[in-house]
């Protein structure tokens, strides 16, 4: 893994080295970007997708890209106009709703291993078959491997099925190691008997057994009587799949095309002519993860666990992330056909080059807004102590030794069109 000097310099010299290159091709001027969670990393995901690329593009006569996103990387490049839309898991759209407008324009229906489409999802607790983890009671004391603390169904979802059981993860287990994206590594991890236990969405085992990357023998899954009629391996309760999302750049006219050519994907001819695995249906209500996500803010504000939760290597990863969208999204082109320009050019570098974590972001943006840090915990739902340990870390990280010094060294934040 890289260390966080060694991050910054690969960081700074990609952009370097890019920003030398002639520009290949030039973004074309109406073009649709849907940024995509990579959650197991963009060389296994871009596959499942591009088919819906493919189609979109199609459906509204407009050329459509997909853009990698991760979940620290999203708030910028949503900030800086770098995507229009965003498919993504249902806890980070709630957490980047709280400060950013977007709407929901359907909820995917994702193909299980029965043949039938879902339109709900949970997590799978694993350890290995023939280790002494039998339930989860039994994690008391032992080692527990996740993606990222603020991953919904890498992490979340089990942190609750765990409460439930009374146990806390935080406090309760030998070790709590977030290993970043791909979630994969979790799996690899459980194997290798680097862990005891992890956490990964539902589905991806099978997806990784049909890939014939994984004997599913080779794991044991904890609680599976979650669900009787759930057909992946589950652990825990169900939630509503992901959304996918409107940002505030994008016209009404792309919107209602959008919608629409989503909802016709319930066409099982439709997505078989395009090689779709996935369908599409009206959005769901997303209370219930809302409600998860205040329990979990609740325990990380009464708890001081926050210096734990964003491991170096997985900040260092996202920057050269973002750097790397950044540099592909740089050309300003004229709005046509109601698409809003990229404004990524006229950022400053510097302050793309400070890796912030996602509520760091979301603090930055109020703190901007000229909100004090009893407005910006009202506001987030957490604790005003919370709220100044973020704020100082926004001071070191810019080197500010004030609000006002932080603000005028941090991007300023675009206003949506």
């Amino acid at each position: 893994m890289l260390k966080p000097a060694r991050a910054w310099l690969l960081a700074l010299g990609l952009l370097a080295t890019l920003s030398s290159r002639p520009l290949a091709q030039e973004t074309p001027e109406n073009e649709i970007r849907i940024g995509i969670l990579a959650f197991r990393g963009w060389t296994a995901t871009e596959p499942h997708w591009k088919p819906l690329e493919r189609y979109i593009a199609d459906a509204l006569e407009q050329p459509t890209r997909l853009v990698p996103v991760t979940l620290i990387s999203a708030g910028p490049l949503i900030d800086n106009g770098g995507v229009h839309f965003l498919v993504t898991n249902p806890g980070h759209y709630v957490t980047l709703a709280r400060t950013r407008p977007m709407s929901v324009l359907a909820t995917r229906k994702r193909l299980v291993s029965d043949g039938t489409l879902a339109s709900d999802f949970g997590s799978a607790i694993i350890t290995a078959a023939d280790g002494p983890v039998r339930t989860l009671k039994d994690a008391a004391n032992r080692r527990l491997a996740a993606v990222d603390p603020n991953a919904f169904g890498g992490f979340q979802i089990a942190w609750a099925a765990f409460i439930e059981q009374g146990l806390d993860p935080f406090t309760d287990l030998a070790a709590l190691d977030f290993v970043g994206f791909p979630m994969d590594r979790v799996i690899e991890d459980v194997l290798a008997g680097r862990t005891d236990i992890g956490i990964v969405r539902s589905g991806l085992i099978e997806e990784l057994a049909a890939e014939g990357k994984l004997d599913p023998a080779r794991l044991r899954v904890l609680n599976p009587n979650a669900s009787y009629t759930y057909p992946d391996s589950l652990s825990t309760r169900l939630f509503p799949e992901w959304p996918f999302l409107a940002l505030a750049g994008s016209p009404a006219s792309v919107r209602d095309r959008m919608a629409l050519a989503l909802l016709a994907l319930q066409d099982d001819a439709l997505r078989l002519r395009y090689g779709l695995r996935d369908g599409w249906g009206a959005p769901q209500s997303y209370h219930a993860v809302e409600a998860l996500l205040a329990d979990y803010a609740a325990r990380l504000d009464r708890g001081g666990t926050t210096a734990r939760l964003v491991p170096p290597a997985l900040a260092g990863a996202a920057l050269l992330l973002v750097l790397a969208a950044l540099w592909r999204l740089r050309r300003r082109p004229a709005p046509v056909h109601g698409i809003a320009p990229n404004p990524l050019a006229d950022a400053p570098p510097d302050a793309l080059a400070v890796p912030l974590t996602q509520r760091e972001g979301e603090i930055l943006d109020l703190v901007r807004l000229g909100h004090s840090s009893k407005e910006i915990a009202r506001t987030l739902g957490i604790s005003p102590k919370t709220v100044e340990f973020h704020r100082a870390n926004l001071l070191r990280k810019h080197e500010a030794r004030s609000t006002v010094e932080l603000i005028s060294k941090a991007a300023p934040p675009q206003t949506p069109s």
